[in-house]
């Protein structure tokens, strides 16, 4: 895996513990927080993240998952638009 990104439709803003998406498979993984944006006029804007480059290698065959991780405080992310960019070795 080589770079996670993501675009969500609004922080939660009240997070103590930012919410993230996790790209694992059960062993080694890689977990990108979304960004806390505070709230004006009682809305929160878009957000973006990015990792930068990686280089996690994972085991032929393995299953990747990419699932959301809740922050503190039930802060749950949703409507979310995530990109795992990836190389594949053949030998």
């Amino acid at each position: 895996m080589t770079r996670i990104q993501l675009q969500a439709i609004s922080s939660v803003a009240t997070c103590e513990e930012q919410a993230g998406i996790r790209v694992s498979d059960g062993t080694t993984g890689f977990t990108l927080k979304i960004p806390n944006n505070p709230a004006t006029n009682g809305f929160s804007s878009p957000v973006s993240a990015d990792s930068g480059t990686l280089n996690l290698s994972f085991p032929q065959g393995d299953h990747l998952v990419v699932r959301a991780v809740p922050g503190s405080n039930d802060c749950n992310p949703y409507e979310i638009n995530i990109t795992v960019q990836y190389s594949i070795n053949i030998q």
